[in-house]
């Protein structure tokens, strides 16, 4: 993948996250601070970008060479 298509990826990914959580936002109860909207927004993002497929997805090997990147690289 180029940079920019990764970076179109990455953009579509958000904006697909951020359109489903504006919309259930009537939902969300008031009472909420920054704590409980910070774990819901995280755990949208797991959830909508099936973050176990990919891992499965990737392989053991890749998988390595991914935590390894991650923690090297300081991403």
């Amino acid at each position: 993948m180029t940079k920019q298509d990764q970076k179109r990826f990455i953009e579509e990914c958000i904006t697909n996250v951020q359109a489903k959580l504006l919309n259930r936002l009537p939902s969300v109860p008031d009472e909420w601070s920054g704590v409980e909207l910070r774990l819901w927004i995280i755990e949208r993002f797991a959830s909508d970008l099936d973050t176990k497929w990919a891992r499965a997805k990737l392989g053991r090997k890749r998988m390595r060479e991914y935590n390894n990147t991650v923690l090297v690289q300081n991403l």
